[in-house]
């Protein structure tokens, strides 16, 4: 991707035969991309800013890098922003007439709408993305993503049974398509699924799943994740009545949402006294 954007921006045209778009384009989207996933979100921004700066030349970078907006404010903690860039993503894609950027425009737009906690919206976004996906056979793990989200939709109406359901078969069928990401953010929900239906008897099982996020971060450099996973040893050691453990696991989550600028989730945080 670096070799790409090397390039420069001066001639779009460099790579459309090849990728049809413009290389320059495509390797800031790529980039961009991969530092959210790396945790690098504020570095991320400028390199999605960049890959959406042709939105009628060349609008699939566009919908590329407005869609890994939202996961950048997702994980950042903003809301707000989050639902700012997947209605340009919609906006964007109704038009393009691309199955699969539909597919995913749809998908960030149920993202979006479970961190602003709207329930009923975000559950008919995703049910939207997995109709069209399965209408036209597209899968290629973001079909996964789309599940696991309905997952955090039975969260966030307090029924931990249909979430942990709905996180086995997110979990299934990231393993099925390959794409470790979606596996990983699966396993989240399936940790915080069994403690809301189970209480501590669903503690080891968590942390055997946590233990299985830690061991794909490792492996893949996804680091925006890592908070996650302290933030939910946290509330396992809450149920186990370790108040030690939960302390230090909030303090690193804390500490791991600043440095990698999720400064909405470590505001959230910040405002229990553990973390001080």
């Amino acid at each position: 991707t670096e070799q790409a954007i090397a390039l420069g921006p001066e001639d779009l045209s460099l790579g459309r035969e090849v990728f049809g778009v413009s290389a320059y384009l495509l390797g800031s989207m790529f980039r961009g991309m991969a530092l959210v996933e790396m945790g690098r979100l504020e570095e991320a921004a400028s390199d999605l800013d960049r890959a959406s700066a042709h939105p009628a030349e060349q609008p699939t970078p566009f919908i590329w890098a407005q869609a890994w907006h939202v996961v950048r404010a997702y994980r950042s903690g903003d809301v707000s922003g989050a639902l700012a860039h997947a209605r340009r993503t919609l906006d964007r894609a109704d038009g393009v007439g691309d199955t699969v950027t539909k597919v995913l425009a749809h998908v960030v737009l149920g993202i979006a709408l479970v961190a602003n906690e709207e329930w009923s919206a975000a559950e008919e976004a995703e049910q939207r993305a997995l109709a069209i996906a399965r209408k036209s056979r597209v899968g290629f793990g973001v079909t996964a993503w789309a599940i696991r989200f309905l997952a955090e939709v039975m969260l966030g109406r307090n029924d931990g049974r249909a979430a942990l359901e709905m996180a086995d078969e997110a979990l299934a069928e990231a393993r099925q398509s390959g794409g470790r990401l979606f596996e990983m953010d699966a396993l989240l929900t399936r940790a915080r699924a069994l403690l809301r239906c189970e209480g501590t008897a669903g503690a080891a099982e968590a942390q055997h799943t946590l233990a299985e996020v830690s061991e794909l971060i490792e492996e893949t450099g996804a680091h925006c994740r890592s908070p996650a996973v302290h933030e939910i040893s946290a509330e396992i050691a809450r149920l186990l009545g370790d108040d030690v453990t939960r302390t230090r696991e909030l303090r690193e989550a804390h500490r791991l949402f600043v440095g990698m600028g999720a400064l909405g989730h470590a505001a959230r945080l910040a405002g229990g006294s553990d973390v001080e």
